[in-house]
């Protein structure tokens, strides 16, 4: 009954934002950034409708503030009473300079309060992780196309609903396993089972039923996708504990993340053309390090207090160089991928456009700014679907080339079966060669080849 009223509830919601959508673009800027998660830590907060009186903050997770201090009482939590009417208020109020229909952090707080950590313990919120796991199957599956086609809609829509099960599932095993981590991270200790709002046997279960909606998908793949997406259920598997003993976790992350690449591209093929994917493959997994690396240096001080590893503590000293040649490498062998998949060279404006993007994230980078390195990674999905794009148009635009392709494979088998009619009466027996005939003359039979 309370899961009947809160679906009722949750349609009563979605009316409101589809009616409050019209007026979100005049407000897109601050939505998008946010301006909670660029106050830094100590600032006064005077948004008196919010928490009564002006207090100040201790700590902010996103737009979700955790502990704030009142100048009178002390210390107080925001309770999720507090969270949820706020929010709501939110997606009513256009005057609101947090109105942002369009976020999913803002659904999540407007279902009912049981529901939100095992929501936020999905990362139900958090649609801009889905599509980083996302882009590289939609690569493989783009560049597969046939000349002149378009991608295939049915393994478009398959990947696409696998990529909320499979990031639900490592997002949830993540947390699972970081308990101890997260407990000294003040960016992470809002998590539910570090809250403690959930219990380990919840989160058994949800990863349960999570993973077997991932193998489900997977199942309805080709041999050789089903193939690469086993290979790759260890290795995301293994990867919470990596930053406990190897100092570059997040290349071991790419290395696993981006074998989405084959399956894609095996989904639509039925095979891997390894001089297209394997280009593919490591601009992704250079891709990967780029925005994983900016996600690190938020918790550069944590990873060290808690003993962990992470290629933020290398990257730090030297971050826009190292930056830099990451964005190189990710737009140079995607762009050979390109090529070598024989794409019109249409593609190469979209390719501009995606690395003027990786450019400007690596330009406004400040590893010492929390919040605009949680900005710079929500954004990081941006690159992979230009690149998707691309990658479509440039096939798409190859209609005179696969009609020269199919001229070409119709006159070498028109020329091999003239050969094939000429050879046919070429060898006889003795008797018919002196006639030049194909018959059988004497009672000798005659040879054909």
């Amino acid at each position: 009954t309370q899961a009947f009223v809160g679906s009722v509830r949750c349609v009563q919601e979605t009316g409101i934002i589809l009616n409050t959508m019209i007026g979100a673009k005049k407000l897109w800027k601050q939505a998008s950034i946010g301006l909670t998660r660029n106050l830094p830590l100590g600032q006064k907060y005077e948004k008196k409708s919010l928490i009564g009186e002006p207090m100040k903050i201790l700590m902010c997770n996103k737009r979700f503030f955790a502990a704030v201090q009142d100048p009178k009482s002390g210390s107080k939590e925001i309770k999720a009473e507090d969270t949820g009417g706020y929010y709501k208020e939110r997606l009513r109020n256009k005057d609101d300079p947090y109105y942002d229909p369009f976020n999913p952090y803002v659904w999540m707080h407007v279902c009912p309060r049981s529901w939100q950590p095992y929501l936020r313990f999905c990362r139900i919120d958090q649609m801009f992780g889905r599509l980083l796991l996302l882009n590289p199957h939609l690569w493989g599956i783009a560049i597969a196309a046939p000349l002149g086609g378009l991608p295939n809609f049915i393994n478009l829509w398959l990947f696409t609903v696998g990529s909320l099960f499979a990031h639900a599932t490592s997002c949830a095993w993540d947390d699972f396993a970081d308990v101890p981590v997260d407990k000294t991270n003040v960016r992470t200790m809002r998590r539910p089972l570090v809250a403690g709002t959930m219990g380990r046997g919840s989160a058994l279960a949800i990863m349960t039923l999570l993973a077997g909606g991932s193998f489900g998908i997977l199942s309805m793949l080709s041999p050789v996708a089903i193939k690469v997406g086993l290979i790759a259920t260890p290795c995301i598997i293994a990867y919470p504990f990596m930053k406990r003993f190897f100092q570059y976790p997040q290349v071991f992350l790419a290395f696993a993340l981006n074998l989405g690449v084959f399956m894609g591209y095996a989904a639509v093929a039925g095979s891997i053309s390894w001089p297209v994917c394997i280009p593919m493959y490591i601009g992704g997994v250079a891709y990967t390090i780029f925005y994983d690396s900016i996600y690190a240096f938020q918790d550069i001080e944590a990873d060290t207090k808690a003993n962990t590893y992470s290629t933020s503590q290398k990257f730090a000293s030297h971050a826009k160089g190292i930056m830099s040649g990451l964005a190189l490498t990710t737009v140079a062998m995607h762009t050979a991928a390109g090529f070598l998949a024989g794409l019109n060279p249409a593609f190469l404006g979209l390719m501009g456009v995606g690395g003027a993007h990786l450019a400007w994230q690596t330009w406004k980078l400040d590893v010492k700014n929390g919040p605009l390195c949680d900005h710079l990674l929500n954004i990081s999905y941006r690159y992979g679907l230009i690149l998707v794009f691309a990658y479509a148009l440039g096939i798409y635009m190859t209609k005179g080339k696969k009609k020269a392709i199919e001229d070409e494979l119709k006159k070498k088998k028109e020329k091999s079966e003239t050969i094939s009619q000429s050879q046919n009466c070429l060898l006889y027996t003795s008797d018919a060669a002196d006639e030049g005939l194909g018959v059988d003359l004497g009672g000798r039979r005659s040879i054909k080849k």
